[in-house]
């Protein structure tokens, strides 16, 4: 928006918020920002989902892993948080649910081709996605991404 009417909101915000970033005066560049968050969660989660997977297929059971691995060179929220989720099966209740990761998800795919930026990861996400909903997954949360990594791999839950 414009810098004058950021400025008059901005004291709100450093009181309410983790802090104040701007992106220009181009009203949908946050959009665009919630929109790059929202994929690069549901890929972290994928990958763990990936590298689950994999290490369970290799005698490393999912737990150990990524209890190891959230609390060293990816504790972060994202990781240890959706790591648990993984780690514990949590599906449900959903914090962010299919039909609306899938719908973040399609406007991440419309606004990356209006721009003529590939994003191929993308696919796959919405192609899982898809999958959880045709399965009637609708209900789960995104952590669900996990069951199809699995189920890659000839892994049961």
């Amino acid at each position: 928006g414009a810098a004058a009417s950021k400025e008059a909101v901005k004291p709100v915000f450093d009181i309410i918020g983790q802090g104040v970033f701007d992106f220009g005066e181009e009203v949908g560049a946050a959009n665009v920002v919630k929109l790059a968050g929202n994929f690069l969660l549901t890929a972290a989660i994928e990958v763990m989902a990936e590298a689950s997977a994999m290490a369970e297929k290799n005698g490393v059971p999912r737990a150990d892993l990524l209890n190891m691995l959230s609390s060293t060179i990816f504790n972060c929220p994202i990781y240890v948080n959706y790591g648990k989720g993984i780690i514990n099966a949590q599906f449900e209740p959903a914090g962010f649910s299919v039909p609306l990761i899938l719908k973040d998800m399609h406007l991440v795919q419309k606004t990356a081709s209006d721009a003529r930026a590939p994003m191929p990861i993308l696919n796959l996400l919405i192609d899982r996605y898809l999958t959880m909903l045709a399965k009637g997954l609708d209900r789960y949360d995104a952590v669900g991404l996990a069951l199809g990594a699995a189920e890659d791999a000839g892994l049961q839950w």
